[in-house]
């Protein structure tokens, strides 16, 4: 219906009325005199009709903020003014009438805002964050499912942790401690669990995702005294708010990493825009001072950094970046976080996707601020980073001639300027599979659909960066790993989707070539990093997989020697892949599933 006619029926009158008066007077007098009361209630009522539409319909939509100056007293109100500018975002119509204008002739044009979302989501939306079983970092130790000492084995078997000695075809289980035994206040997600030994090997932090009111989890801090494994009891707890991220382990300090999302615009109360953390007081919000935001806030979720004395538990410091919630890396004194985002002048542009890149030192008493920069494109994960001599490096999945492509990134961290960079080196349509950084090399994989090229990067000098690839080869490398002796790993999907390829690569003079590779058709498998068994020293490679034609759960142990790749150890393991474990010890491998554990004598096997 267009405008002009439907003002044009909201002053017609029904012709009904002129119908009835006619008849009315001819009958009388009495009759004359009900038609006019009639008449007179209905035009009445059709006025008043009229004037409540009219008002409702062009009554002006709201062009301001909403006030939220009686919180100017509050510590927290420049946060709060960010917050509430986010969430108020400006009307897109005049008035009520004109949004029913739009109803009525519907258009299949988007707003800057729908398609600036669209394009967020159309990016390779990085994972959930994922630990790795040997250290991105040396001396930066990560939590898992699965810690040793000399004579014990601690694996968290969904919610329970149990211990096993480390006794080859004679090991048996010695203790367990189910994480839920003593608790009956809270909800807890031990499928999410993880944790770290002590170096002495005596006591254990679990870290436990659990519930809360509001959108908002939290996070159990659990301090166990494994001393005696067949006697195993809770020392300490600390509990936060927010979602589980990642934590690290270094010269006795523990790092947390979390999540904390706003519950809307209500700021009456601070734990709905505020991270909590409790330490046996109660909790307690995060200092004003201690929350780092951007000039436009463009994420209603924080990344909280905290730091606790991994013995006592005891909190030392805690920074939160509010609108940052993408990825993390950590280096041995600086944690780095991520956010991407979409400027307000480019929102039609839905290849303007950009990332800031936040620091802040961790090695000092206090948790410090850095630097931030902006650099094109998205990062993966927490391997697309990597601090090096005061220069952190990173890969992104940058737009190129209106398709994607990848750029590498050289941030000089004395004054958070990219130094170097290499643009759009990988074949157009193609995103960021898989990083990895060695020192001065970085070796890249990239894929459109399951065909990639693997690149390597000689870093050495900035001023000359150079770089060779395999040219493209079938499938792609979801993992990408320093196997030694100048070889390559790489851990991914094989020529067909549903295939696991294992593959190795060397640097030759002008290239980087395949040496050999594995592959096991119509199979799942986890592409999580944590998962896998990497042994460098003796040359082992272990995964679980679930054959899919059988519908069985098994594991796999690979071994090069050089030249090719042997199956030493292929056998059934039940459970969920990515929560699968194994170490190799002494001629053996311990493997654990979801309640399912096996010893396998390996030394006789290998060629």
């Amino acid at each position: 219906m267009k405008k002009e006619d439907l003002l044009l029926t909201m002053n017609e009158i029904d012709e009904s009325y002129i119908t009835e008066a006619a008849s009315e007077n001819i009958s009388g007098k009495r009759k004359g005199c009900t038609f006019k009361k009639r008449f007179g209630i209905a035009a009445a009522c059709f006025c008043a009709v009229a004037a409540a539409l009219g008002f409702i319909l062009f009554l002006p939509n709201r062009t301001k903020l909403p006030d939220v100056s009686r919180y100017a007293d509050s510590e927290y109100y420049a946060i709060i003014q960010k917050i509430n500018e986010l969430y108020a975002t400006p009307p897109e119509y005049k008035n009520n009438f004109d949004r029913l204008m739009s109803m009525l002739s519907p258009t299949d044009e988007k707003s800057a805002e729908d398609m600036t979302g669209d394009a967020l989501e159309g990016v390779d939306a990085a994972p959930s964050y994922q630990e790795t079983t040997d250290n991105q970092v040396e001396g930066v130790i990560e939590g898992d499912l699965l810690k040793r000492t000399d004579q014990y084995l601690f694996y968290l078997d969904n919610g329970v942790l149990k211990v096993f000695s480390i006794a080859g075809l004679d090991s048996t289980q010695v203790g367990e401690y189910s994480l839920t035994a003593q608790e009956d206040t809270l909800f807890l997600y031990t499928d999410s669990a993880e944790f770290f030994l002590s170096q002495d090997g005596k006591t254990i932090t679990v870290l436990l995702p659990g519930n809360a009111s509001g959108p908002n989890g939290c996070i159990l801090l659990l301090s166990l005294d494994v001393s005696d494994p067949g006697n195993i009891r809770e020392a300490n707890r600390v509990i936060l708010t927010g979602g589980y991220q990642s934590a690290r382990v270094t010269n006795g300090k523990l790092l947390l990493i979390s999540e904390f999302r706003i519950n809307g615009t209500d700021f009456s109360r601070e734990a709905n825009f505020v991270p909590q953390i409790d330490t046996g007081n109660g909790f307690e919000s995060i200092p004003a001072e201690n929350i780092i935001s951007p000039e436009c806030v463009t994420s209603t979720r924080y990344t909280v950094v905290s730091k606790y004395d991994e013995a006592t538990l005891t909190l030392e410091d805690t920074l939160a970046f509010l609108s940052y919630s993408e990825d993390l890396y950590v280096s041995e004194e600086n944690v780095f976080v991520t956010r991407r985002f979409i400027e307000e002048a480019d929102k039609e542009d839905l290849s303007a996707v950009q990332t800031e890149v936040s620091g802040l030192r961790y090695a000092g008493e206090k948790l410090s601020l850095l630097g931030s920069v902006v650099v094109p494109g998205y990062v993966k994960d927490q391997y697309s980073l990597d601090e090096y001599e005061g220069i952190l490096r990173l890969v992104t999945t940058t737009d190129f001639a209106a398709a994607t492509s990848a750029s590498l990134y050289c941030i000089d961290l004395a004054n958070w300027k990219v130094a170097a960079s290499v643009e759009n080196f990988a074949p157009k349509g193609e995103t960021v599979r898989s990083v990895r950084f060695d020192k001065t090399a970085a070796y890249v994989c990239t894929a459109i659909e399951i065909s990639d090229p693997v690149f390597f990067f000689d870093l050495s000098d900035l001023n000359n960066i150079t770089y060779k690839d395999t040219g493209t080869i079938a499938g792609f490398s979801t993992s990408l790993v320093n196997f030694g002796n100048g070889f390559l790993l790489g851990i991914g999907v094989g020529a067909e989707w549903a295939s696991l390829k294992v593959e190795v690569y060397e640097e030759a003079t002008a290239d980087v070539v395949s040496v050999c590779a594995y592959e096991l058709p119509s199979v799942n498998f986890s592409e999580f990093y944590k998962s896998y068994l990497i042994d460098r020293e003796n040359h082992l490679i272990g995964l679980g997989y679930t054959d899919q034609s059988e519908m069985i759960d098994r594991y796999l142990l690979l071994s090069f020697d050089g030249y090719r790749l042997h199956v030493l150890a292929d056998f059934p393991l039940f459970g969920d892949c990515q929560t699968k474990r194994a170490a190799y010890i002494d001629g053996s491998l311990y493997a654990f599933g979801t309640d399912d554990f096996a010893v396998v004598p390996i030394l006789e096997n290998q060629p």
